[in-house]
């Protein structure tokens, strides 16, 4: 016999672990959260998971959906053939999603975006109606319970403090802070330009506290109205001879399939990526893009899979003296980052965002170089999803398309010259040494995957670098980074822009590809509740419904659009 419950949510991601606990909150309410990934039990989850330093995590394989990869260039349209490479693209497969294996970082993003949001036709969404579930979702360590903060939400929000600091932050913000940024004590409250402690979803014990972590604690996983089924992939939806979605087949890990159903809300919370894909192998979609996929069109919907948007980002990075290295017990390698504007005409305030990163990665190598990675925080360039097939399992074709917008590459360029410029000056200059441009491309990610050589060859060449400094320039050039000498792409416009435009990389941000806006808005997929147009008993809750993408990390303003629509289901909405 079919089970039936009153939610089932399909993805436990941030949004789905938000969701679930929230809405099993009402005892009448059956709840069923499905995530292909592993379960994290409160109190089992793996070290890696757990650990305040995320590359750990971030580069163990088992936690991502495996070969998922996507173009972030542009494909030229006059010459198709001339595709950019194929880039991993890591997406947790696991509970918790990104936010099991994320930095942690901690950002709400400006009040202007959410008011742009109310503007473009998400009533409801402005700032002072979205701040509330801002609120309802922390618990911040520092500044507790106000106006702007909440003091007993699933979440600790803190920042680290200074004297934890390595050396490549406390020279950063003293760069920072010669070139004439201020200091802010709060960059979710304060939201003007300048430098700050980064704000973490990171606990006073110094680990990391994941959607999965924060809203499916015991006591949540002991109420009787919610079931987690973990390991199970969605295989498909069902419908009424009405076309309202009323089912949903899923699969465990030993290949049994069974139909839940729903009496209320199926929620697809699978991420920006394979949410509009899962939609598009149900016939809900573009109906071209459907036919071309061999899948029968069910609900036309030009907006599915279209607006996809990233932050575009760019970095620089650097050895360190022993001195200046992250040490000691605390293992968070982000501690400081900041704000500030392109002055470009048309473009909000507080468009560019920056971080000092003390550790680059979990090897050898990583622990001697430092950087300052910086990332478009109002992007423009807009990219799209296709699907390959009607199979929900198979990866669909992701162009990113960065950059593609003229206002976005004039200012990733703009970037470049900036993170150049802190690098020369003293404050800095004299903790990082030999700067060079960052580049991560394959090559470079698959030494960052954790594994028995690569911390053996990561060891040797450390050692190297170590060494004398002509010997260590030698070894940047021409083992660590493919990119020219910093001089030489600034001497010249063009070889800078081609520098930036073939090695701009994303913060695996992916959003708006489902987004909400008004009924006579022909690409809107959803309502300002989650609700896919033409499609009853069926929503999309996750990053694809923000009208564009905020100036954020995408974790927590997803976090707080769950937080919004279970509101808005549990009121009927």
């Amino acid at each position: 016999m079919d089970e039936v419950f009153d939610h089932i949510i399909c993805g436990g991601g941030s949004a789905g672990c938000v969701l679930a606990s929230r809405l099993s909150e009402d005892a009448h309410r059956r709840v069923v959260l499905v995530e292909a990934g592993v379960d994290t039990p409160p109190g089992r989850e793996p070290a890696d998971i757990r650990a305040s330093y995320h590359a750990e995590a971030v580069y163990n394989r088992e936690y991502h959906w495996k070969d998922l990869k996507v173009h972030l260039r542009p494909v030229p349209h006059n010459r198709p053939e001339e595709r950019p490479p194929l880039r991993s693209y890591e997406q947790g497969r696991i509970l918790g999603g990104g936010s099991s294996i994320n930095g942690q970082l901690a950002n709400r993003g400006l009040p202007s975006d959410y008011d742009g949001w109310a503007a473009e036709g998400a009533a409801g969404w402005s700032w002072s109606e979205v701040l509330p579930y801002f609120r309802k979702l922390e618990r911040d360590c520092d500044f507790g319970e106000g106006p702007l903060h909440g003091g007993s939400g699933p979440l600790p929000i803190r920042r680290i403090a200074p004297d934890h600091w390595a050396g490549h932050s406390r020279a950063a913000t003293a760069a920072w802070t010669a070139d004439g940024l201020p200091h802010l004590p709060d960059q979710n409250g304060d939201f003007r330009d300048g430098w700050f402690a980064i704000t973490t979803a990171n606990a006073p014990e110094d680990h990391r506290v994941s959607a999965a972590m924060g809203y499916l604690t015991e006591a949540v996983r002991a109420r009787a109205n919610l079931t987690i089924l973990a390991s199970h992939a969605v295989l498909g939806l069902e419908f009424d001879a009405d076309g309202r979605a009323v089912g949903v087949r899923v699969r465990s890990a030993d290949g049994a399939v069974r139909t839940l159903r729903a009496q209320g809300d199926i929620v697809v919370s699978m991420g920006a990526l394979r949410s509009p894909a899962f939609l598009m192998t149900q016939g809900i979609g573009p109906g071209d893009a459907l036919s071309a996929a061999g899948v029968a069109p069910r609900m036309e919907l030009p907006g599915v899979g279209r607006n996809l948007q990233e932050h575009p980002t760019i970095g620089f990075a650097a050895y360190l003296r022993h001195a200046d290295r992250q040490t000691g017990p605390l293992r968070r390698s982000i501690h400081v980052g900041v704000r500030w504007s392109s002055g470009m005409e048309g473009v909000p305030s507080g468009d560019l965002f920056a971080i000092s990163i003390a550790r680059a990665s979990w090897h050898a190598v990583g622990e001697r170089l430092a950087g300052l990675q910086a990332w478009l925080n109002r992007s423009y360039s807009q990219g799209r999803i296709r699907i390959r097939s009607a199979d929900p399992l198979e990866h669909p074709i992701v162009e990113m398309n960065l950059l593609a917008d003229s206002r976005d590459a004039v200012r990733l360029v703009q970037v470049f010259r900036k993170l150049a410029a802190w690098h020369a000056m003293p404050e800095l200059r004299s903790v990082a040494l030999d700067a060079f441009p960052m580049v991560y491309n394959e090559r470079v990610r698959k030494v960052a995957i954790r594994s028995l050589k690569n911390k053996v060859a990561t060891s040797i060449l450390a050692r190297i670098l170590d060494g004398p400094a002509r010997l260590r320039r030698a070894a940047i050039h021409g083992l660590i980074t493919e990119a020219s000498p910093v001089a030489v792409l600034l001497a010249d416009e063009e070889t800078l822009e081609a520098h930036v435009r073939a090695n701009v990389t994303g913060q695996w941000h992916a959003s708006c590809t489902c987004r909400m806006g008004r009924d006579d808005d022909a690409m809107a997929v959803t309502d300002t509740a989650g609700r896919v147009r033409g499609v009853p008993g069926l929503r999309v809750c996750d990053a694809s419904v923000f009208p564009y993408v905020p100036s954020a990390n995408t974790n927590i303003p997803t976090i707080m659009t769950a937080e919004k629509i279970a509101d808005a289901i549990r009121r009927g909405m």
